[in-house]
């Protein structure tokens, strides 16, 4: 008969923590289930439960996705106990020595394991057995020290929906491991929304976690950002104002304190203009958690913040995602292009990932799957605005599922998918440096892998794709950035399954085919960016194209007719300074449209908008030539409007900009503007003198 005691006292977190660890004692509880809403602090307090270390013999930590299922659960498991290759190793493999066993060490969670390859590849079945014999060993093991039990954490935060049934079987295939002389060691924490039916079948103890008091939320500050700022002068005045701010969740506080220890441990001068920011944003946010702007908005470095915006979007489609696969995502999307080699490229993408950890924006689970904080996302969710600007591809808008890339590794100027190394005609993916590719690439190189879905060359010294592309039938995703020696790429033509192209950089390109596109009809995202073309193909016949970047085309002149391109979102042609015009009258050609980015181009007059419902973001910025803008009254969905630095505007034509009833920023720093437009409570007008000094990410990628 099940048993149920429910606690919803809050008290002080450290008597929470105690009454949780006083229950996980008591022989009569065998579940411990956390509900309440996210950024109630629920993983956080199983964390610091299981960080309780003389307690526990040994604990396993699941993150529980929405397409979650049995065979993943012992997958995890074996991850965790190191039973099977894991996802982190590295896959270079030389075949002379193939009976010789390596080691490496994965520097993010400090694991060590030995690694080779299997000639047959393991069943899920093989390795239930091996896990469950390793878990009965672990489990006689327990019984020989007093005291001491197994715990098993199955976090659902992670899930939409509340999925019972599935957190049930996971709890009975926990307890079918173990012989019924270990029950009494054997001990869950579930993490969830609602309970539900988390507590039938087993005697259980529920905690309601609810927004903690204000007095609660400045002890919770206190105790995260330590006596080095929390002796700070100017922080006792603003510690009242945090809390009240956080609106009692505990991931608010979490969140701001980790970003106000990193600003103590470079300036602590700086401390009280970043909290006053979160004044601004409680004015405009309506209802949305002012705390988890001013985190994002202390973090200094363009390639954090890239990443961190870059992120929230993935995280919207992903449960959680390896944080190989996630730097690989960072990538190719062009964020650590300045530097040579897909090695520093990898390094420093794992800095980025380390303070974003540590900054308390993403975690890190046991099988080194990263996610987000769940709170945050559904908070800045709303604000994205179609964010990533500086996105090269836009993956994640693409391949919503996230089987573009799967499970990756890498080694010396080369990222691919994870298999056995004999079998590397089953590569998926390989990002590549064009150190490895000599001007004449040899055919075998790549006919050994025709099943290739993603390529990516960087700097490639290679002139033609000629010898290796055209039995490439199955190519999602081309990447060729910075190949300067390009001069050949009529058989981009022939793949026609491909989805995402990008040629771009500086190369011997002048011009492209005209009929480039018409065959790879399915393409969905396209960028040209720095290449040296004056006109485009046609890409009219490109009607799934949601993505087309030209940025730094800087003869580009024109763009033709748009007509045909119903579902595109992003247009991006900045910094094309010669770019002048449309061949269109009107923009109403792109009725999906999301964000156009026109900055810094010499572009005169712009085409009418007309009604484009799904316009978020305008970008004029550094359009010296600029003069007029078409009437905005119907662009319902504006939210930001940016003309700083367009020196020749003068004002606007009509009062429609006082109709952008969603309109949240107006730059309109740097112009000739002499009477500032009448706008909403909720719109930030940046008048001609002054400069954006708050907001999630810079003008151009907000």
């Amino acid at each position: 008969m099940s048993h149920t005691q429910r606690s919803n006292s809050i008290g002080t977190l450290k008597q929470r923590k105690e009454d949780i660890i006083t229950g996980l004692k008591d022989a009569k509880v065998s579940k411990i289930v956390f509900v309440g809403d996210a950024g109630m602090g629920k993983s956080w307090m199983a964390r610091k439960i299981i960080d309780h270390e003389d307690l526990w013999y040994e604990t396993l930590w699941v993150y529980v996705t929405e397409k979650y299922d049995i065979d993943l659960f012992y997958t995890d498991i074996a991850r965790q106990l190191f039973l099977s290759c894991s996802i982190a190793e590295e896959w270079e493999y030389e075949e002379e020595n193939s009976e010789e066993k390596k080691e490496t060490a994965l520097n993010l969670k400090h694991e060590k394991f030995e690694w080779g390859y299997k000639e047959e590849e393991e069943t899920i079945e093989s390795l239930k057995k091996r896990v469950q014999e390793k878990m009965r060993e672990i489990g006689v093991a327990a019984l020989s020290e007093e005291k001491k039990y197994l715990i098993l954490v199955l976090d659902n935060e992670g899930n939409n929906f509340i999925n019972n049934d599935l957190l049930g079987k996971l709890s009975e295939e926990w307890i079918s491991m173990f012989h019924s002389k270990f029950y009494c060691h054997l001990k869950i924490i579930i993490t969830t929304r609602e309970l539900g039916g988390c507590n039938a079948e087993q005697t259980t103890k529920v905690f309601e976690f609810n927004p903690l008091s204000p007095e609660q939320c400045l002890h919770l500050l206190q105790e995260c950002v330590g006596t080095k700022v929390s002796d700070i002068q100017s922080f006792k005045e603003l510690g009242k104002d945090i809390a009240e701010k956080s609106e009692g969740m505990p991931a608010a506080i979490i969140v701001v304190a980790e970003a106000l220890k990193c600003i103590a441990r470079h300036d602590d001068s700086k401390l009280e203009s970043a909290i006053s920011k979160a004044a601004y944003y409680k004015k405009t946010s309506q209802g949305i958690n002012p705390l988890f702007y001013c985190a994002c908005d202390m973090i200094t470095n363009s390639d954090t913040k890239n990443c961190f915006w870059h992120s929230m979007h993935m995280f919207r489609n992903y449960g959680g995602v390896h944080y190989n696969e996630l730097i690989t995502h960072w990538i190719m999307e062009g964020y650590f292009d300045s530097s040579d080699h897909i090695e520093e490229k990898y390094q420093k993408g794992h800095s980025v990932l380390m303070e974003l950890i540590g900054r308390a924006l993403l975690k890190i689970q046991e099988n080194n799957i990263v996610a987000v904080e769940r709170a945050a996302l559904n908070e800045i969710e709303s604000c994205l605005l179609g964010f990533s600007g500086t996105a090269a591809l836009r993956l994640f808008s693409v391949f919503k599922d996230n089987k573009i890339l799967g499970r990756v590794a890498r080694m010396d100027g080369m990222i691919k998918t994870l298999c056995n190394p004999r079998n590397w005609e089953k590569n998926t993916a390989l990002l590549i440096d064009g150190s490895r590719l000599s001007r004449e690439v040899h055919p075998t190189f790549f006919n050994s892998i025709e099943g290739l879905r993603v390529l990516a060359v960087f700097k490639g010294r290679c002139k033609s794709l000629a010898s290796f592309l055209s039995k490439m039938e199955k190519l999602l995703v081309l990447v060729l950035r910075s190949c300067d020696l390009l001069d050949d790429i009529t058989h981009i033509n022939q793949l026609k399954t491909l989805k995402v192209l990008e040629i771009s950089g500086d190369s011997h390109l002048m011009s492209m085919p005209s009929n480039l596109f018409d065959e790879i009809t399915d393409l969905q995202s396209l960028n040209l960016s720095g290449l040296q073309i004056e006109t485009l193909p046609s890409i009219s016949k490109l009607s799934e194209l949601r993505v087309l970047i030209l940025r730094g085309c800087s003869r580009l002149k024109k763009l033709q007719s748009l007509r045909g391109l119903g579902k595109l979102q992003i247009l991006d042609i900045s910094d094309a300074t010669s770019f002048q015009r449309f061949d269109d009258p009107t923009l109403s050609v792109l009725p999906k449209i999301q964000m156009i980015n026109l900055s810094n181009t010499n572009i005169q007059s712009l085409p009418e908008f007309d009604e484009l419902q799904n316009l978020t973001q305008v970008f004029l910025s550094g359009c010296c030539s600029l003069c007029i803008l078409p009437t905005l009254q119907l662009l319902t969905s504006l939210k930001i409007l940016d003309l700083s630095g367009a020196i020749m505007f003068k004002t606007f034509t009509d009062e429609s900009v006082e109709q952008l009833d969603q309109l949240r920023i107006l730059d309109l720093s740097k112009t000739s503007i002499s009477k500032l437009p009448s706008v909403g409570l909720h719109t930030q007008v940046i008048q001609p003198n002054e400069e954006l000094c708050s907001g999630p990410s810079n003008s151009r990628a907000v």
